[in-house]
């Protein structure tokens, strides 16, 4: 899990990346707004500590233009004590919570980490989504119509193995930036993985309800080498396609 630190104060910013780092956390610390917005912009952060008070752009101007650009990481707001109508800001901006200064180690854990769970939640709930039959899926949220828009572009060009990122971009109108950041942030997984991901669960559906052989299937779902994707199904499903066939085709 990787965390973008935005905080002007040297000391308060290496003091975050010290009680993060004993998490297990990564970290990336910046000191100004502008540097804030180009990291998160340019990078793919489970979540980001965000000063209110920075030079530059201040916190709530950054947490605005990125949800703008639809970056939907998760943002932790630091906020002087008894500043309400900042904290309000914030939020209508588009901030997921905030820690008001000065604050204990703990309750700077206790947030983080509710966060984070919050995004491993949610990236579960769209890895089992791939898991679900394009036409079965229900359409709940935006975060919902961006996969669905995704897998049923992979899926109408399964069979060709060149359909990529770049195709995606046009297909969904995002900018590669951005639809990287949307992969990596709802599934966890690079935007080849994710395709690959689609193409695999496919293959495993051929399997287990087909009688085709492997090589065809193989083909079939836009893999052209039978040893890469022998591997690459091995390591999705803990079986080869062999294996898998015997085990799930219906008898």
């Amino acid at each position: 899990m990787r965390i973008l630190i935005v905080e002007d104060e040297v000391h308060l910013a290496e003091a975050l990346r010290q009680i993060l780092w004993e998490e297990k956390y990564k970290t990336d610390v910046v000191y100004d707004g502008d540097d804030g917005f180009e990291y998160a912009m340019s990078n793919a952060y489970d979540a980001i500590i965000l000063d209110i008070m920075l030079p530059g752009q201040n916190g709530i101007e950054v947490v605005r233009r990125l949800r703008a650009e639809k970056n939907n990481v998760p943002i932790l707001l630091l906020t002087a004590k008894g500043d309400e109508e900042n904290r309000a800001e914030g939020y209508s901006a588009g901030a997921d919570g905030y820690i008001a200064k000065p604050f204990s180690i703990k309750t700077l854990r206790t947030r983080v980490n509710s966060l984070i769970e919050q995004r491993i939640k949610l990236r579960e709930r769209y890895r089992q989504k791939l898991l679900t039959d394009p036409s079965e899926i229900q359409i709940e949220s935006e975060n919902d119509k961006f996969i669905d828009t995704l897998v049923k572009a992979i899926e109408q060009n399964i069979d060709n193995s060149e359909f990529g990122i770049q195709e995606l971009c046009e297909i969904s109108r995002y900018s590669y930036q951005q639809v990287y950041r949307k992969v990596k942030a709802l599934t966890g997984e690079s935007i080849n993985e994710f395709i690959r991901t689609v193409r695999l669960k496919r293959a495993a559906q051929y399997l287990a309800q087909s009688d085709t052989r492997i090589s065809e299937i193989m083909y079939s779902v836009g893999f052209n080498s039978h040893s890469y994707f022998t591997k690459c199904f091995r390591e999705h499903f803990g079986l080869s396609p062999k294996e898998y066939a015997e085990k799930h085709r219906r008898k």
